[in-house]
């Protein structure tokens, strides 16, 4: 049996597995990090303090035992 060069449908095919293959292992590849200055994940340029602050805080607190 051989791969079938000439047909549509196997290309049509191997795309869409490749692109399943790069979401299923995109999540494991490590994250590039930003060079720029002032982004607004670090503290760098004084804007992630105030947003990870609120972060912390948006759960509400509940009043007696847990159930």
């Amino acid at each position: 049996m051989s791969f079938p060069y000439d047909d549509w449908q196997f290309y049509v095919v191997t795309a869409v597995c490749a692109f399943g293959a790069w979401v299923v292992v995109k999540p494991f590849l490590p994250s590039r990090k930003s060079k720029r200055h002032g982004c607004g994940g670090c503290n760098a340029g004084g804007g992630g303090g105030a947003r990870n602050a609120a972060a912390a805080t948006s759960i509400p607190e509940r009043d007696g035992p847990r159930r």
